[in-house]
């Protein structure tokens, strides 16, 4: 199946119906490439077909060929398999189940995917360190090994604008190449302003297998004010530094419900 790039409708996921108690495991594996790499793989539950909201959220984690053993109740999930590079891709699927299942390739909408990566930081995520308002809240989403991190910041005032200005850290790196981010900038500086009532994925982060080092950190600084047009930087613009570029759905903000 097609991974990643502009959204084209050749992007596909998959629609896993169980009949009954299981455990399912994936395997993704990259045909045209055997050096080591890593996907993004979730499973989440639908309970209308063709509804652009995932329900309960099993899995949404970055995978090296194979994912972990998940115990799926019977039920509709939706499997989605991307990269966030914005580069268009192949991957060949393999579902390992421990009962028969039926299973069909679907559309594939990008808005799936913001609530995804969103409702995944929700669920998995911790709040970051220094964060002392109650109606502001920046987590972070990571594994054990610190191999990847997502970073989601709500805005739960009424009328004011949220900004946040970071710079992520690499800790211990010396293959600098192996490090990817969904948001491109060269010194990795970043800064968002974010309306009242809204939510925003502020970045992904991840290494290769490859990568020698301990992970990532982050230095966040962030404020609120009545007017989105808060001079960020050296720019007084109300827009994301770097901007955040149409393909990159993930990025996008929603409404807190």
């Amino acid at each position: 199946m097609v991974i990643g790039g502009k959204w084209d409708d050749s992007q596909k996921s998959i629609l896993i119906h169980v009949p009954r108690n299981c455990e399912i495991c994936v395997k993704v594996i990259n045909p045209n490439n055997r050096t080591k790499y890593r996907t993004w793989i979730s499973i989440h539950r639908v309970n209308e077909l063709d509804s652009n909201e995932c329900d309960e959220l099993l899995m949404c984690e970055l995978i090296q060929e194979s994912s972990r053993d998940i115990s799926l109740i019977p039920g509709d999930y939706i499997l989605m398999i991307t990269e966030l590079l914005g580069v268009k891709e192949e991957r060949n699927v393999a579902i390992y189940t421990s009962i028969p299942i039926s299973a069909r390739i679907c559309s594939w909408n990008p808005k799936f995917l913001i609530d995804v990566f969103q409702k995944a930081v929700g669920k998995f995520g911790r709040e970051m360190r220094g964060i002392t308002r109650h109606d502001i809240s920046i987590q972070k989403y990571t594994d054990n090994e610190d191999s990847f991190m997502v970073v989601m910041a709500e805005n739960y005032t009424i009328d004011k604008y949220l900004h946040v200005q970071y710079v992520i850290l690499v800790i211990h790196f010396s293959h600098t190449a192996f490090i990817q981010f969904s948001r491109n900038d060269e010194d990795k500086r970043f800064a968002d302003v974010i309306p009242p009532r809204r939510r925003q994925i502020l970045i992904v982060a991840y290494h290769s297998p490859v990568f020698d080092g301990k992970g990532f950190g982050m230095n966040v600084e962030y404020w609120v004010s009545k007017e989105s047009k808060t001079k960020i930087g050296r720019s007084d613009r109300a827009e994301h530094v770097p901007s955040i570029r149409s393909d990159e759905y993930v990025h996008f903000t929603t409404v807190i419900d």
